[in-house]
């Protein structure tokens, strides 16, 4: 099946009936502008491109536990998880790499720099979350190194103005126990949350009968622990502070190749991951109200096999300060400066590495009129050991009230410098991967329901892949994406109806021709 020969047609009736007939297909339920503050704000519509924001009344509302479960109802977004019970999970966004998708918790980046780049998704529970932007296409002028294909960004929840406790108790089969509890108020000036949530169940073999060699199945176990703290204090004339902590723990026991069976006993993993967080907005003074924000993230993890243990670690450091502009009535911007160091050590491959990446970066919006809406970003990116990489991207959002529609157009380019794991097995002169997109979305109130669609181009270079001749890593590969998200949307009083449906073909380009990338269905 070739894609472009049929896309463009539909998309570009499609796109036209959203604005001007009525809808058939829906991108997202309309988002609602929010202006941008600093790098970890949510994004206006007009910058942040095509955006999915799930609230933690949605979570509730579907009675979702996992954030695989949450996630996997995004348009152009794949979950693969292997194994049994809380088995390694990656995440792909509109046909890029898993590690291509940036990934952060109350601001703090929590991919793993001793894990190529990737995020434990596998241990992360959706209960102490109050809300997930989603953000597809890239994002490096906003975010920086990895934000290719898109970013997740994960709000926990926050004190209200009065005390709340909250818990919850569930049994089911094969030995499964979860429970959790929460508190939050307000105190003064002051607010707090804790949430503490736990799970574990034996499970059943994660590997089928035909590859056991005539040995019985044995349970495939996992637990995991969650723990989210969030302090906010209201400093009147000084500004305000906002502290978060979290805290996750996770066990998986999973099978491997033993012998004639793959089914091992005594394989497992276990991980302890850690995030803090402190962000300050001082006073406004005059057009401008200057923040500070400093991160720290850092994960322990084992993998225990019966004659070995194999221990990592990657850590990660952030300190950020800038300032948002108000630049009249019709134009706001912001502009700050970003270092970061991260470390990664693994004694199975004498892994013991740290890179430092400096950035200056800048957002623009501007009302252009009450209908049209122009925003950029650029962000100069400095990695240690690497050429200096510069990301940009812009957006233009045009509402049309009389209709009841929006549409909005937006390109730009991202990268992704090389993780430590890749140097160390990588030839010398390993490049940054580099990449380029754009996409165009509409959507439209229709009655009770609201719909929309979006097609997207993305193109990927200097994909860092293994070269068998070499036995090592190497810029050899490039890649391309291309698709439609849709979904339709309709509330019926006490019932809310929705539908989602999602076409990517992603596919390798080599000079002997293209190939489907692997685990990106149509």
């Amino acid at each position: 099946m070739r894609i472009r020969p049929t896309i463009w047609p539909t998309t570009w009736c499609l796109l036209s009936a959203c604005l001007v007939v009525g809808p058939t297909f829906a991108q997202t339920p309309e988002t609602p502008r929010i202006k941008v503050i600093g790098q970890s704000a949510t994004p206006s519509g007009a910058l942040g491109g095509s955006t999915t924001v799930i609230t933690s009344e949605m979570i509730r509302a579907h009675r979702h536990r996992d954030l695989n479960d949450v996630l996997s109802a995004v348009p152009g977004l794949r979950v693969s998880t292997s194994g049994g019970r809380a088995g390694q999970t990656s995440v792909f966004i509109r046909g890029a790499e898993s590690d291509h998708v940036l990934v952060l918790i109350d601001g703090v980046r929590v991919n793993d720099p001793s894990a190529g780049n990737t995020a434990a998704f596998e241990y992360l529970r959706a209960e102490n979350i109050e809300r997930i932007v989603v953000s597809r296409g890239p994002q490096s002028a906003r975010y920086g190194s990895a934000a290719v294909g898109g970013v997740i960004d994960i709000t926990t929840k926050r004190g209200g103005k009065t005390g709340r406790p909250t818990a919850w108790l569930e049994l089911g089969s094969h030995e499964a126990r979860a429970g959790g509890a929460g508190l939050s108020g307000n105190v003064h000036r002051a607010d707090y949350f804790v949430g503490v949530n736990y799970r574990r169940a034996d499970g059943e073999s994660a590997t089928p009968r035909r590859l056991r060699g005539g040995v019985s199945g044995e349970d495939d176990g996992g637990r995991d622990l969650n723990v989210d703290m969030r302090l906010g204090f209201d400093l009147e004339a000084a500004g305000a502070l906002d502290l978060s902590y979290g805290l996750i723990e996770g066990r998986t026991e999973y099978d491997g190749l033993n012998g004639v069976t793959f089914e091992a006993e005594d394989y497992r993993q276990e991980s302890d991951e850690h995030r803090m967080a402190l962000n300050y907005a001082a006073p406004r003074v005059g057009v401008a109200t200057p923040y500070v924000k400093v991160s720290r993230y850092r994960r322990l993890w084992r993998d225990k096999q019966a004659a070995n243990t194999s221990r990592f670690r990657g850590e990660r450091t952030s300190y950020e300060m800038g300032g948002a502009f108000l630049l009249g009535d019709r134009a706001n911007a912001s502009a700050g400066y970003e270092n970061r160091l991260e470390t990664a050590v693994a004694t199975s491959s004498g892994l013991n590495d740290a890179t430092r990446s400096r950035a200056v970066y800048a957002l623009f919006e501007y009302d252009w009129s009450d209908e049209t809406v122009l925003s950029a970003a650029w962000r100069h990116e400095d990695a240690e050991g690497h050429d200096a990489e510069l990301a940009e991207q812009y957006g233009v959002q045009r509402t049309f009230p009389e209709w009841g529609a929006n549409a909005r157009i937006q390109y730009a380019t991202a990268f992704k410098v090389p993780s430590l794991i890749e140097r160390l097995f990588g030839e010398p002169d390993l490049e940054t991967e580099k990449a380029r997109g754009w996409d165009v979305s509409a959507d439209k109130q229709f009655g009770l329901c609201r719909a929309g669609l979006a097609y997207f181009n993305l193109r990927t270079r200097d994909l860092i892949e293994y070269n068998f001749a070499s036995a090592l890593l190497e810029n050899i590969g490039s890649a391309r994406s291309e698709g439609l998200e849709s979904s339709l949307q309709c509330a019926l009083e006490s019932w809310t109806l929705r539908g989602d449906y999602g076409l990517t073909r992603a596919f390798r380009q080599a000079a002997d021709g293209r190939e489907r990338l692997a685990r990106r269905p149509l």
